[in-house]
């Protein structure tokens, strides 16, 4: 199946460490364009941080139809 944009989406949560103090970086990024649509950074790995930064990805670009989102977390 050919790549169409807007219409498969990957998501992550990776965290790191600035000056000491871990940080927890969400991402959702449309995998035709390799670009990120979404982002959030916070001290706390919350449900809610994640769920943001979903949020805020279908608010940029209103995707039509069908939209697959494919994250390894669970």
């Amino acid at each position: 199946m050919p790549l169409v944009k807007n219409k498969v989406r990957v998501a992550d949560v990776t965290y790191f460490k600035v000056k000491g103090v871990w940080r927890y970086l969400s991402v959702t990024m449309d995998l035709y364009s390799q670009r990120i649509i979404s982002w959030s950074l916070d001290r706390n790995r919350t449900m809610e941080v994640t769920k943001q930064t979903l949020k805020n990805a279908i608010k940029q670009r209103k995707p039509q139809g069908d939209l697959m989102l494919h994250t390894d977390e669970i």
